[in-house]
């Protein structure tokens, strides 16, 4: 299919699995992703990684396209909550009990419900490089479990078929929608460093403050 168009593809991320569809594909491709370029959607090895896919799109002829990444509830942590009260208090603990050094997540108001639904940013990061490196366009990542949502079929049985489909319906989940609604969480060294820095500051101020009492009492 490597005639110059863009065609519309989806990439379903499943563990270490990506299965491909979409215009132009014969069927649904399944590409894996070795163990020591991604274990855990931790991405190991971004070289290792760029060559498994680069490998499986000359493989199957794969040329460029416009591709839209849905991730299966594996590769997503998710939290509900009542209200937006419960939402203020519980999103900060949520968060750090996602395992990976920099996340990105989203809030998402759906059928009246709060969802935070959050993944490894460095691994979208890296996904969008090497896919862009091969002339593709990352259209967005899509949590699977929102697509559920709205899409009762996707509940019993995958159908990538479907979601290519309602193309224009997935992208509104997109995780990366701007930058109001994508944030990255801080990792633990980032925190503890914000915290040296503050005491620094504070003491810099404490030191200033003492001498320039000490200026005032010694003109008296």
């Amino acid at each position: 299919m490597d005639d110059g168009r863009k065609y519309q593809l989806v990439f379903y991320v499943n563990g270490n699995k990506i299965f491909a569809f979409g215009e132009g594909l014969p069927a649904m491709l399944q590409m894996d992703i070795p163990i020591d370029a991604v274990r855990d959607f931790d991405v190991i090895s971004s070289e290792k990684f760029a060559r498994a896919v680069g490998i499986f799109l000359v493989a199957n002829n794969i040329g460029g396209g416009v591709v839209t990444v849905v991730f299966s509830q594996e590769a997503t942590f998710e939290k509900e909550f009542t209200d937006e009260m419960q939402l203020k208090e519980g999103l900060s603990a949520f968060l750090d009990r996602v395992p990976f050094e920099e996340i990105a997540y989203r809030i998402y108001h759906i059928n009246k419900k709060i969802k935070v639904l959050a993944v490894n940013k460095e691994y979208c990061s890296v996904l969008k490089k090497i896919l862009n490196t091969e002339r593709f366009f990352l259209h967005a990542f899509v949590p699977l479990t929102l697509l559920q949502e709205t899409i009762p079929e996707l509940r019993s049985r995958l159908d990538l078929r479907m979601i290519l489909e309602k193309i224009d319906l997935a992208k509104q989940y997109n995780l990366f929608l701007n930058e109001e609604t994508t944030n990255v969480a801080p990792s633990n060294s980032d925190k503890s460093g914000e915290k040296k820095r503050l005491f620094m500051l504070l003491g810099i101020f404490v030191i200033l403050l003492i001498g320039l009492i000490l200026v005032i009492s010694l003109r008296n």
